[in-house]
């Protein structure tokens, strides 16, 4: 029997055909298990931080995308005369810095605290015969120290049984007393010697610029207290020598 080369021919392409590699979509593994030619994108979040006050501070970082799963740490720096509060928003947080794991898109906010006191109260302490002026306060200028060209420093006393008063300060004996504006707390000692009657009269006018606390008078054992922001004088039984004090404490009120 004689083959027509034709019918040979069609016979072998289809034999080829036929015994070739399938390059179908369910026959091929192209390495990702999913036919799509790469890997998976990993899954990302935006964290967006903000400042309240503006202009109290700064914080790092304060924007950014993260993959799923990062530790990240936020640090508040506040500006001069604020102080670090607290974290509000998404995370409520009085840590700082801030460490936590980003699972979602993260929104925060970080609060500062002004701590600025600015101020001046002028004193008059007076017997029935003599009277002495001092002046405490808080500038931005000023040190919990002798400040040279800002405090005064007082005379030297007068003979013993002679009415004097003063303002302690690091063993110093001021007239004039002055803190520095960003100090949260300062007590003023304030020593006196009686000469002349049975009473002691303390009187005061204050300037407030800027104060958001309390100013107390008290004594050594806190027999009395005193709100100077709410009386403008007060009469002491002293005793030959004695001390009292008087107490700045910011946002007490």
């Amino acid at each position: 029997m004689l083959w027509n080369p034709v019918k040979l021919l069609v016979i072998g392409l289809i034999l080829v055909v036929g015994c070739s590699p399938s390059t179908g979509s369910g026959g091929g593994d192209d390495g990702d298990g999913g036919g799509n030619g790469g890997e998976k994108e990993p899954t990302t979040y935006t964290l967006t931080v903000e400042v309240n006050p503006d202009g109290s501070g700064s914080v790092n970082p304060s924007s950014g995308t993260f993959e799923e799963g990062t530790e990240i740490t936020v640090r508040a720096k506040p500006n001069k005369g604020w102080e670090f509060e607290r974290w509000t928003g998404d995370i409520q947080s009085a840590d700082n810095p801030l460490i936590f794991t980003i699972n979602q898109n993260t929104q925060l906010m970080a609060n500062f605290l002004d701590i600025t006191s600015e101020y001046t109260t002028e004193l008059t302490v007076q017997d029935s015969l003599d009277a002495v002026h001092l002046v405490i306060g808080q500038i931005t200028n000023a040190t919990g120290s002798f400040d040279r060209n800002v405090d005064e420093q007082a005379p030297p006393p007068p003979p013993e049984g002679s009415f004097f008063s003063y303002l302690s300060n690091q063993g110093e004996r001021l007239f004039k007393d002055y803190r520095n504006s960003t100090s949260k707390e300062e007590i003023w000692p304030l020593i006196y010697t009686v000469g002349s009657g049975n009473s002691l009269d303390i009187s005061w006018d204050i300037d407030q610029k800027k104060m958001a606390g309390t100013l107390m008078l008290t004594d050594t054992e806190n027999s009395f207290e005193i709100d100077m922001l709410q009386q403008q004088s007060y009469q002491v039984s002293p005793t030959d020598t004695d001390t009292l004090y008087i107490h700045y404490l910011l946002g007490t009120q």
